[in-house]
């Protein structure tokens, strides 16, 4: 798994050097949890413009889905009142899947907005995520045709995930 280490102090989100947020302080702990705790299945941490509040993540898609063998890009964006609201989650690389929208590559905010607790950490985001691709939300589909379409043809709807996933490699 690739971490690339945030700077010492990170910028507040006023740019004031050596004061950092609770926001901040909390992230940074994730961070930290997140070298000592590896997953096999996460494969990059990454900061984005080294800002602690912008993650890059890359995970495998899951065992025995049509995702199996091919990796997803997320942005997990921390800055609107983190850990008290759940990140801002975008799929960079768009799965065909009922609960990812084909557009902007959000998720919807039932997924994780909730059942959100400020207990909850980042990693237990990326296990939702991953267990969301493993098994979807059939009842808050995002892409309704997608929906239905795993329902009523599960193998065509396998067949199109997979051809999805080998156009974004």
């Amino acid at each position: 798994m690739t971490i690339s280490t945030p700077t010492e102090t990170p910028p507040t989100a006023q740019g004031t050097p050596n004061k950092i947020n609770v926001t901040q302080r909390r992230l940074m702990k994730e961070w930290e949890l997140l070298k000592k705790n590896r997953e096999d299945w996460i494969v990059k941490v990454e900061l984005r413009g080294d800002v602690i509040t912008d993650w890059e993540v890359r995970i495998k898609g899951p065992e025995n889905t049509p995702y199996e063998g091919y990796l997803f890009d997320i942005y997990l964006n921390c800055a609107n009142n983190y850990p008290f609201k759940p990140p801002e989650v975008i799929f960079m690389t768009r799965p065909y899947h009922p609960n990812i929208d084909q557009g902007d590559g959000k998720i919807s905010d039932c997924h994780l907005g909730d059942g959100w607790s400020p207990q909850l950490r980042l990693f237990e985001c990326m296990q939702t995520l991953r267990r969301l691709l493993q098994s979807p939300d059939l009842f808050g589909p995002l892409e309704p045709q997608i929906a239905r379409e795993y329902v009523d043809n599960p193998e065509v709807f396998a067949k199109k995930a997979r051809a999805q996933c080998e156009k974004l490699l």
